[in-house]
Order: structure tokens, then C-alpha cells, then sequence
């Protein structure tokens, strides 16, 4: 299973709380691309379709479970 940089801080970004429209903002001030809403809603939603999670707090226990986070 790979997942790249920017992947592995989406889903750190889901384990402190954040919410996507904040990692969006978050990522717009820091300057991090892509920052767009859609595109992290799409790279969220690719991550739990290749974890087979149902939803944000399942992908982010799949993944510590499997180290990566």
C-alpha cells in the first residue's frame, strides 16, 4: 500500500480534529498545493476507498493499525 507525503499529513491532520475546510485553510496559508476543498475531499475519499474505510475516524485507525500514521 502506498501513500505519499501529502497523504500521510491529511490523514495527521484528521487525527488532531481538523475538519477538510480547515485542512483546506491550513494548507492555502501555508502555501501546500493542492489546497482547493475538492481536492482534499477527493484524496480523503480515495484513501478510504483504498483502506476500505467507511469513514474519517476508521481510515485514521486502519492506518496507525498499519504504522503509517
Amino acid at each position: 500500500m502506498e501513500i505519499d507525503d501529502y497523504e500521510i499529513a491529511l490523514l495527521k491532520h484528521l487525527v488532531y480534529g481538523m475538519l477538510q475546510d480547515e485542512i483546506a485553510h491550513s494548507y492555502k496559508m501555508q502555501g501546500i498545493k493542492p489546497f482547493g476543498l475538492s481536492s482534499i475531499e477527493k484524496r480523503l475519499g480515495m484513501l478510504r476507498t483504498q483502506f476500505d474505510a467507511k469513514n474519517g475516524t476508521q481510515l485514521v485507525a486502519k492506518a496507525k493499525d498499519l504504522g503509517l500514521i
